[in-house]
Formats: structure tokens, sequence, C-alpha cells
């Protein structure tokens, strides 16, 4: 091939070591189809700012984003507790900080539980834009993967998911209504109690925004410049982000059935990453997931907030058995991921999220 072509096919999009690809037929524009086992060009144009340089001096720089990262959450994350300790010494209330410090349960009229839960979110938030700023050139980088941020990817997209989430519980009371409880929450909710739902909600999105700019944003762009491909990099981050809720009660009770559901979720948050470029959809998916267990309905054993209005005691867990084998939970799961990806994929659909390539 002459250098003039090779030139016209890096001016549509592909790096120089995509050219073979590129001779292939390979299209720049649709980087998300079948690119398990290949070099992905969406990983290899996070190779900008001080990662546009050799594979040795971009593994330095890899090293030294995550340990500037570590410092970063160690320094963000404590200094919002000091905070925290500071105004809880002052004002003499020491152990409800102490109560709210294990994250969990959050409790109307406990503002420090609310706080160590929006830290987790800033911990992360922080060292995500500075590493996107330092070492990719971009504040924006831990947000996008060379797209805009779609606000009404959120909207669309969180409210699927609530939309189904709501289903998945009315259908839960009616079929099995002896396994749900109301708490005492909707009798006699504690003074500003929707105001303090508020809060949780804010606090939520904090949380689950620092987790997806860190673990969708920014760590497979630090994997993906170092080996460009799609399998290893996401795989990686998944499973250092699902080890790091093993040890969470309402995962460990029933630990090689979750972490069977937590990896095919997160296969499919990485489905919707992949195809619109951003965390605006996924970011609102986490959220509204988090907020449904935080503030809505809960689970025992392995409940996490007091806030809950509804509580689902599961009679297998209670009894100490496992949904490993259990046939009839896959299904379920099968059918409300169906139902979400129809929602979110089918193009009729009004919570229809497009490619990145079919947007104007």
């Amino acid at each position: 091939m002459t250098d003039a072509t090779s030139t016209d096919l890096a001016g549509q999009g592909f790096a120089e070591d995509d050219l073979p690809q590129a001779r292939a037929g390979a299209d720049p524009d649709r980087p998300h189809r079948g690119r398990l086992f290949l070099p992905d060009p969406v990983l290899r144009h996070a190779r900008t700012g001080l990662f546009a340089s050799p594979w040795f001096m971009r593994a330095v720089w890899v090293v030294l984003a995550i340990l500037l990262g570590g410092v970063l959450w160690f320094v963000s994350s404590v200094g919002v507790y000091l905070a925290a300790s500071g105004v809880a010494t002052v004002r003499g209330d020491m152990t409800a900080l102490e109560v709210a410090s294990d994250l969990s349960d959050l409790t109307a009229g406990n503002g420090y539980g609310f706080v160590m839960l929006a830290l987790i979110g800033i911990g992360f938030m922080v060292p995500a834009f500075i590493i996107g700023r330092v070492f990719f050139g971009s504040w924006s980088t831990a947000l996008t993967w060379r797209a805009p941020f779609r606000h009404y990817d959120f909207v669309k997209a969180g409210t699927a998911y609530a939309l189904l989430m709501a289903i998945g519980a009315g259908y839960g009371m009616i079929v099995s209504p002896e396994n749900y409880s109301a708490t005492s929450i909707l009798t006699d909710p504690p003074p500003a109690y929707a105001l303090w739902f508020a809060i949780g909600l804010l606090a939520i999105l904090i949380q689950s925004g620092g987790e997806e700019m860190m673990f969708r944003g920014i760590l497979p762009r630090l994997i993906g410049v170092l080996i460009p491909l799609r399998l290893i990099a996401v795989g990686a981050v998944m499973a250092f982000f699902i080890s790091m809720h093993a040890s969470n009660e309402d995962v460990s009770q029933d630990i090689a059935f979750n972490l069977i559901l937590f990896t095919v979720l997160e296969v499919f948050y990485f489905t919707v990453l992949f195809r619109t470029r951003s965390i605006s959809a996924t970011w609102a998916i986490h959220w509204i997931n988090n907020a449904f267990i935080f503030l809505l309905l809960s689970t025992e054993p392995g409940r996490t907030s007091s806030m809950v209005p509804f509580i689902y005691t599961d009679p297998v867990w209670s009894a100490g058995g496992s949904h490993l084998t259990n046939p009839r939970v896959y299904i379920e799961f099968g059918i409300g991921l169906a139902i979400l990806s129809a929602m979110l994929f089918w193009r009729r659909s009004p919570f229809y999220l497009p490619w990145h390539d079919e947007r104007a």
C-alpha cells in the first residue's frame, strides 16, 4: 500500500497500527462491532496527552497515574471524613458518626451516613478528573469516550431502569406477598423524611457517579493504552470492581450466585458504555439501582438501610440456603435483563439509546 493511501486511512480515524485492519475493510466509525479479540480503536484513541508516547513510556505513565489516583483517593476521602469528624466533635455526637461510618445504614436525621456514602463517590471523582486532565489532557475523559455527554441518555436509561425495578417489585408483591413487609417509615415517618430522601438521592448520585467515572471512565482507558483489547481491559476492570463488592453482606451471603449475576450485569453495563461511548446511561442505571436498595426496597438478610419503606425477606437466604442451583431465579433475572435490553436497544422504544455513530 502506498504512503498516500496509508495517510488517507489515518485521516479516516485509523491509528497507524490499525492500518492492517483498515486494509481488511474495517470501519473506523463502528469500533463497537467485533472487537472482543482485535485491537479496539476506542481504547487506542486513549493514547492522547502523556500517553501519546512509545509503549514503555506509556507503561510508566500508567503506573504513575495509578499511584496518583491512590494518593488522591486517600486525600479526598480522608479529608471529607476528617471534616465530618470535626463537626461531630464540636456537636458532641461522635456516636452518630461511628454508626454511620460502617456504611451499613442510612437514617433520616443522621446526616453522617449520607456524608459517608457521598464520600465514596468523591474519593473516586477527584482522582478520575485529575488523572483525565494530567495524563489524557482533558477533564472530560472520565465522562465520555470521544463522544458528548448526553443528558437525555441519562434520563432515558434511568427512567427505563426505574420502571423495570418498579414492575419487578410489584410482580413480586403480587406473586409472593408473604415475603414482603412494610416498615414503620410508612406509618410513622420521621420529621422532614422527604428532605432526607432527597438528600439520599443526591448522596447516591455522587457515590454511583464516582464509581462510574473511575471504573468505566478511567481504568479501562489506562489498561487500553497498554493493551487495547476490549476483552482484557474490560475483564480486568470488571474483576477488580466485583472483588470490591464481594465482602458486602448482601453479596457474600450467597457469594457464588451473586457473583454470577454481578458479572452478567457488568457485561451489560459495558455493552451500554461501548454503544454510547459515555457513562451517561450507565451512571443513571447504577444510580437508580442503588437508590432502590438504599431508599426503597432492601433484602433481608443483607438489609442495608433503615430508610426503606419495604423489605423483601428471602426465604432461601433466611434458611441459610443458596439460589445457585435454582433455575427459576435465573429465568426471572434473564427475563428482566431481556426487557431492559429491549427498552434500551429496540429502535421503537421511547428509551432507545442509539449507537454513537447514529447520532447527528
